[in-house]
Order: C-alpha cells, then sequence, then structure tokens
C-alpha cells in the first residue's frame, strides 16, 4: 500500500520474468490490490493520488494504518512464508516505504529464515538511503539501480552461501 491501483508496478513482472527466464522460480504478490479492496472509509482517501501522499510521510499515521490492518499483513506473511522462499523483495515508492519497513520487520520476527531485499525509486542510487536501510536487522540487502541482473546474482549467491557482495 499505497500505490494507485490503476496503475500496478510493472517493474516486479519483469523481475519475475527475468528470473524465471534464467531458472530461478518466483512468486509475486500484490498486498497493495488487497488492502485498497478492503480500505473501509478511514483510510480510503489514501489511495487518492489528489491527497498527495502527504500522509504517508507521517510514521505515527502508517503505524496505526499498519496497526488496523495487521491481521491482512499477517495473512501475507502466511501466504509469502508458505512458498518457503530465499529471498522476499519489495519494491518500495515513497507511499510504502513506512509500511514496507513495518511489514519486513514484523515478517522476520515471525517467519525468521528469508533474505529481505528491497528495490524500486525509493531504493533508487539517488536517494543515498543504502546505508540507512541496510542498518536495519530485517533488511538485507537494496537493489538501487536496474534490478535483473543484481537480482539473480543477489539470488544465486544467496543459495551458494557465498556470503560474497552483489
Amino acid at each position: 500500500p499505497f500505490w494507485g491501483v490503476g496503475a500496478p508496478d510493472l517493474g516486479i513482472a519483469l523481475l519475475k520474468s527475468f528470473l524465471e527466464g534464467r531458472g530461478v522460480s518466483c512468486a509475486t504478490v500484490d498486498v497493495n490490490a488487497h488492502a485498497y479492496a478492503y480500505k473501509g472509509k478511514k483510510y480510503g482517501e489514501y489511495w487518492d493520488l489528489k491527497n498527495g501522499y502527504n500522509f504517508c510521510m507521517e510514521r505515527d499515521a502508517m503505524l496505526e494504518y499498519y496497526r488496523d490492518n495487521r491481521p491482512l499483513m499477517l495473512h501475507y506473511m502466511h501466504e509469502i512464508a508458505n512458498f518457503n522462499p530465499v529471498v522476499v523483495g519489495c519494491s518500495v515508492k515513497v507511499t510504502c516505504r513506512v509500511v514496507t519497513e513495518l511489514f519486513l520487520e514484523d515478517f522476520r520476527n515471525l517467519y525468521p529464515g528469508h533474505k529481505h531485499v528491497l528495490g524500486g525509486p525509493e531504493v533508487a542510487h539517488f536517494m543515498k538511503n543504502s546505508d540507512e536501510l541496510l542498518s536495519r536487522d530485517y533488511i538485507d540487502a537494496v537493489c538501487q539501480d536496474e534490478g535483473e541482473h543484481a537480482l539473480l546474482e543477489y539470488v544465486k549467491a544467496v543459495k551458494e552461501g557465498a556470503g560474497r557482495p552483489v
């Protein structure tokens, strides 16, 4: 959450296609679409672009949203864990950074053992926030630029247990 449901993120689909074309199985999960469908009156305006997405910078508002919608988040954590992934990746936009961080922290506590990687515009090279993100114990890697090859190499490194940087 919170991204325009009329303009779904194509980057994730492209990454999935790229990885599968190289023998890496993938699954995608769209938490945003489900969250939008169950937004209710209290949070309906959060998806409306006319509101300028200013609310998503307010950590307290995002904490409240997450608490109120934690059952939905737990549902997706369970669904993701059932895939038995090696790596869990999230595309991060300014509108979902706080919620993504809360989700990954919760996910790491409930389902440890997966590597978490972030990519997307909020993690782009020009954001210069890699050190900040990597300082969190629930974020293992970030991809600052085009993700196809970097993500493939990261998945290979994790599977090999090489521990080498990508």
